[in-house]
């Protein structure tokens, strides 16, 4: 069994307690989402694409 430490550095969450989490994507997970879910919209990984679209740089796909 885990040590209850690791598991939670902060202690154990409380009912009501709220926690996010961030990452950078990046071009490699962009192109493995292309390739396990077939969107191959341009607006994903074509830069000149996108900021033909008034877009700065080109997005990350949706997820959740």
């Amino acid at each position: 069994m885990s040590d209850q430490h690791s598991v939670w550095p902060y202690g154990m969450p409380k009912v009501g307690q709220v926690a996010e989490r961030s990452r950078k994507v990046n071009a490699t997970d962009i192109q493995l989402f292309t390739e396990i879910s077939g969107d191959r919209n341009p607006l994903h990984y074509d830069e000149e694409i996108a900021k033909a679209r008034q877009f700065v740089f080109i997005y990350a796909p949706p997820h959740s």
